[in-house]
Parts: C-alpha cells; structure tokens; sequence
C-alpha cells in the first residue's frame, strides 16, 4: 500500500484535530454553575489584621442565612 499526498494529508489532519482536543483551555462557565453565590454579598476593607469594615449577608435558600457586620474589629453576626 502506497501512501499519496492526499492520504499523507489526511492522516496529518487526523494528528492534529487530536492533538487539539487535548490540549487548550477548560472554560468554566460560571453564569450556570450550580455552586455560584448569587444570593452572597461580602464586602471587606482590611489593612494587615485590622478590619475596617466586613459586612456579609446571604440569603440563601435550604441553609443557614446570615448577616455579619464588623467595623474596626469589632462586629455582630446574626
């Protein structure tokens, strides 16, 4: 069996369509994913170990919801 150019072709392709799906990048969306935290606010402003302020709310359904508020290391959390 001879190899032709149009054969020897195809068989490249074929290595390369197979290399390809190999490699490249796992993209992630995160607009369906089923562990995203759209029910999350959290903002935080530290300097070092010193907060200056935390405030987190989740209103999330089937857990524990939450509200935490710290200002200048000292805070409440419900």
């Amino acid at each position: 069996m001879t190899l032709t150019p149009t054969k020897i072709r195809q068989q490249m392709a074929k290595k390369k369509a197979t290399k390809k799906t190999n490699a490249g990048i796992n993209w992630i969306n995160s607009w369906s994913a089923s562990n995203k935290s759209a029910n999350k606010i959290e903002i935080r402003i530290r300097l070092g170990k010193f907060t200056l302020l935390h405030l987190y709310k989740c209103s999330c359904i089937g857990t524990n919801h939450g509200f935490r508020l710290i200002i200048f290391n000292l805070g409440f959390e419900i």
